[in-house]
């Protein structure tokens, strides 16, 4: 409440259902007393949330910000131990059906930050062992990888990073492989030839290239 007050954003950090009616409760509380639509508060992780939960979401102006590597990693374990409900982890197709931003973090060092690897993982919610937890909260390849670029980016209300345009901040990446084209299997294995920060070159995997100095 204070910090809506203050016209502060907040990232709450929530896994299950029970925290996260806790987080809406109290950002429908502040929007009642104070409407606020300008400002965007965020549930970091949010596992497992409601049909009921994800549209109040959508209601309040709420934003999911799950970590699909996560899933990939711990889907097997998770539905062993909740049942059917575990396939409700990070249930991305269901927040962008509500009309959500889909957001994808790493939550480094948490798990692995590569980008094409975690939008791999939000695409298939592929397991270790080759099971698909829970196919009908899947995205489609564009949605992700927005959710590593554009879309946090203007979450963030930064317009000069995560697009290619004029007047944007020319930080890029060049790849070995376009991951709009590649199998959606080659995503995470997809690597980097050059970055450039600020418009200049600064790595380059070809050692004879020249880059800036430190």
């Amino acid at each position: 409440m204070e910090a809506h007050r203050l016209g502060l954003a907040t990232a709450t950090h929530s896994q299950g259902s029970v925290p996260i009616g806790m987080v809406l409760d109290a950002i429908g509380d502040a929007r009642t007393e104070m409407a606020r639509p300008g400002l965007v508060h965020r549930i970091e992780h949010c596992g497992f949330p409601t049909d009921a939960q994800i549209a109040r979401m959508a209601q309040l102006g709420v934003v999911p910000v799950p970590q699909p590597v996560q899933l990939h990693e711990h889907a097997d374990t998770i539905v062993d131990d909740l049942g059917p409900v575990g396939a409700r982890f990070y249930p991305y197709g269901a927040f962008a059906r509500a009309g959500l931003p889909v957001v994808i973090s790493s939550d480094a060092p948490v798990t692995d930050p590569n980008p094409l690897r975690a939008a791999w993982a939000a695409i298939t919610r592929e397991s270790l062992s080759g099971t698909i937890a829970g196919p009908e909260f899947t995205i489609d390849r564009r949605t992700a990888l927005a959710g590593i670029t554009r879309t946090p980016a203007a979450l963030l209300g930064r317009s000069d990073v995560g697009v290619i345009a004029p007047g944007a901040a020319a930080d890029l990446v060049l790849l070995e492989e376009s991951p709009v084209t590649a199998a959606i299997g080659a995503l995470p294995r997809i690597g980097v030839t050059e970055t450039w920060i600020g418009g200049e070159l600064v790595w380059s995997a070809d050692p004879g290239e020249a880059v800036r100095g430190p």
